[in-house]
């Protein structure tokens, strides 16, 4: 199974030397309020699976589609913002979204895929076709 990721352009080697490496840092990280969960693909004789570390996003977040045998996943959510509890001190729950699109393997039937989401984690199953047993077969020499 292919991932695709969009690799963000790392700084000069002028500003790790002039600046040091923590600037370099802050510009390859994400940009604001987009980050991509942790992907972990399990693979079995019947199926593929990936699970996503999302917690925090409600299920209708999710947009989850198959085309041309590339598997597309985007999510966003936005936070309410509560006016009568405007006394923050310090907040970090923010807007939160993400996409990633993974090239399926020929052996995954795109028609039986299926998804689930519990405890933070986006389960989606990738079942693969059976295999149809071929024939033995033998040859004559004309």
């Amino acid at each position: 199974m292919k991932i695709r990721n969009y690799k963000r352009p790392t700084s000069p080697r002028l500003l790790d030397d002039f600046w040091g490496s923590s600037l370099s840092n802050f510009f390859d990280a994400p940009f604001f309020g987009e980050s991509q969960p942790s992907l972990n693909v399990k693979e079995t004789d019947e199926a593929y699976t990936l699970e996503l570390a999302v917690p925090g996003m409600p299920k209708d977040a999710f947009d989850i589609n198959v085309d041309n045998g590339l598997l597309r996943l985007k999510a966003e959510h936005k936070h309410e913002d509560n006016q009568e509890d405007d006394n923050y001190v310090r907040r970090e729950v923010s807007d939160q979204s993400f996409e990633r699109s993974f090239q399926l393997p020929d052996d995954v039937d795109s028609e039986a895929i299926h998804a689930s989401y519990t405890d933070g984690v986006l389960h989606i199953e990738l079942p693969r076709v059976a295999e149809k047993a071929k024939p033995h077969k033998v040859i004559e020499i004309k």
